[in-house]
């Protein structure tokens, strides 16, 4: 669902009222029975927002605080880093121009730039983590943030630095190119670790990578389509703001049952802000989506319209 404009402008002290107050809504009037429907945005669907905001606006005149004002003058702010001393050439010239295309942007302060990393479903492991920690304080400011689509981003890398960074990203296997593009797949743990989970949303996301890097490496840098995945219907994969998404299902074939994904299509932003819900296309036997993912980009490349 589409979220609501609220307000337009909150301030800073009324925002944790708010919420707090929004919380206690749901906590007196949300689903019980159905687990499913336990979620916010089924309330603000069956009552309206105009509804759902009058009975907010009656429980913040409960709340003990009705403002909370945040201290902002101790906000620690990460310090750039000194240029580099020494100069460094890419090693492959070729890879390292895809990266910085698709990875890095030049931040308003000029000379410096921020630089993404693709992690696979997010997961990257302690050791890992420490030997990152290193090469951040080396090259960017110290501070990483952890991004909407599970990966991470450095700030404050100066421009000579980026091929010194490239190296070190490479050892670690951090250097993957395709940030935020159709190569960067999203998706929830699925059955791996989530009881609502139906199907293994984290093994077809593997797979889908791999078909995209096999067949259609060409449009690696191509930001303009976006697949998410979740294991179920519950959206933590975001699949219905996905251009394609698929999400968990289940399908019969004869007495059997097979793991399945409802396809999804149409979902994003434009670029006026304007929000879209994906559309249920067809269900899919999980096994063969990669076939089916094949179809729509070859349909794609046919029916695009010329830039």
């Amino acid at each position: 669902m589409v979220a609501h404009t609220v307000y337009e402008f909150l301030p800073e002290e009324r925002v944790i009222p708010f919420v707090e107050a929004a919380i206690r809504v749901f906590d007196r009037y949300g689903e019980r029975e159905k687990r499913m429907k336990a979620r916010l945005k089924f309330m603000v669907k069956k009552w309206g927002v105009d509804k759902f905001l009058e009975l907010v606006d009656q429980e913040y005149k409960a709340l003990p605080q009705q403002v909370y004002w945040i201290d902002s003058s101790a906000n620690w702010q990460p310090q750039p880093p000194p240029p580099p001393t020494t100069t460094v050439l890419p090693t492959n010239p070729t890879l390292y121009r895809l990266w910085r295309l698709t990875n890095t942007f030049e931040q308003k302060q000029k000379g410096h730039y921020g630089v993404a990393l693709k992690v696979q479903l997010g997961n990257i492991s302690a050791p890992k983590a420490r030997e990152l920690a290193a090469v951040v304080r080396t090259h960017a400011a110290d501070e990483l943030r952890l991004t909407i689509n599970q990966g991470i981003l450095l700030k404050y890398v100066p421009e000579a630095a980026l091929p010194a960074l490239h190296q070190a990203l490479q050892r670690l296997g951090l250097a993957d190119a395709g940030f935020g593009s159709i190569v960067d797949i999203t998706a929830c743990p699925g059955t791996d670790t989530c009881n609502l989970g139906v199907t293994n949303s984290t093994g077809l996301a593997k797979a889908l990578e791999k078909t995209i890097q096999e067949q259609y490496a060409y449009l690696i840098g191509d930001s303009k389509i976006s697949i998410k995945i979740s294991g179920c219907m519950n959206s933590c994969g975001q699949h219905m703001a996905a251009n394609i998404g698929f999400h968990g299902s289940s399908m019969k074939a004869g007495k059997y049952t097979l793991p399945a994904m409802q396809l999804v299509l149409g979902g994003g932003v434009d670029p006026d802000g304007t929000g879209y819900i994906a559309e249920k296309i067809i269900k899919i036997p999980t096994r063969r989506v990669p076939i089916a993912l094949g179809i729509l980009l070859d349909d794609y490349e046919d029916q695009q319209a010329p830039h």
